[in-house]
């Protein structure tokens, strides 16, 4: 691990509903949303029993990122559009999820059906 380990220099959101963070070692991750909300890492969030399976991005078809909001110098809070806003996701966790640019899959969409 480099020291200091690298931060957030910029965080928007792109037309393609992805989160762009650039990185103070010069790198920029991109996070669909469903992809974030399935790391959530709260304890809402977590498994409560070893047997239970881990939230995929199927658990959060269409959900978008409502709001960002940085705690401190070690994480971001994100708001979600599904109404969960308890994710505190820290620098090394988003480093550990985010896709390289140009890497990361588009979000699942909510099927639509002719009726």
């Amino acid at each position: 691990m480099s020291y200091p380990p690298p931060h957030p220099t910029d965080a928007r959101l792109l037309a393609t509903e992805l989160l762009e963070i650039s990185w103070s070692d010069g790198s920029k991750l991109h996070y669909p949303p469903d992809h974030l909300r399935a790391s959530c890492p709260c304890a809402q969030c977590a498994p409560t029993v070893p047997t239970e399976a881990p939230k995929t991005t199927r658990d959060f078809v269409g959900v978008r990122i409502r709001s960002l909001g940085e705690i401190g110098s070690y994480a971001f809070r994100i708001a979600f559009t599904d109404g969960h806003e308890l994710g505190i996701y820290t620098w090394p966790k988003l480093r550990e999820v985010g896709f390289p640019e140009g890497h990361a899959p588009k979000p699942l969409e909510l099927p639509v059906f002719e009726v």
